[in-house]
């Protein structure tokens, strides 16, 4: 029975995760079926698992020298990183002002034809009809 390059790729998979993590029931009942029927993942395994104890069991290299990194000043650059923020805000907000400021303040346009004094008028009297007084009514309904 020839087992796929699939089914192998991913009891291999399981059989080097095992060494880390462990497996969850289910994924070692796969893997075992697995092994007992494919002789080559079954080497893998035992192969893995052997060079695993070996490195786990060596003594850790001792290091000759300390590794020291080098502080980065970073502050130097703090107050220039700053203003040039600063900066940037204020043409920002300028930027936005300007043209908010120029629709706000158009001038207004003169009006178009020849003479306006009839429009003129006509506005006048709007105007003063507007304002002029009204009788207001009283509690007893006299006006």
């Amino acid at each position: 029975m020839k087992v796929s390059d699939h089914a192998c790729g991913r009891a291999r998979e399981l059989a080097s995760v095992e060494l880390d993590e462990g497996l969850s029931q289910l994924e070692q009942a796969r893997l075992g079926v697995h092994v007992r029927r494919c002789a080559a993942c079954r080497e893998f395994r035992l192969s893995i698992r052997a060079t695993t104890d070996t490195l786990r069991s060596a003594p850790l290299e001792q290091m000759e020298r300390q590794i020291v990194l080098p502080h980065r000043r970073r502050m130097a650059l703090r107050p220039l990183q700053v203003g040039v923020a600063a900066m940037v805000v204020v043409a920002t907000g300028f930027g936005a002002f300007i043209p908010l400021h120029a629709r706000l303040h158009r001038p207004v346009a003169p009006a178009v034809g020849g003479s306006n004094q009839g429009d003129l008028r006509v506005l006048r009297d709007v105007r003063l009809q507007q304002i002029k007084p009204r009788p207001v009514g009283l509690a007893g309904g006299i006006q």
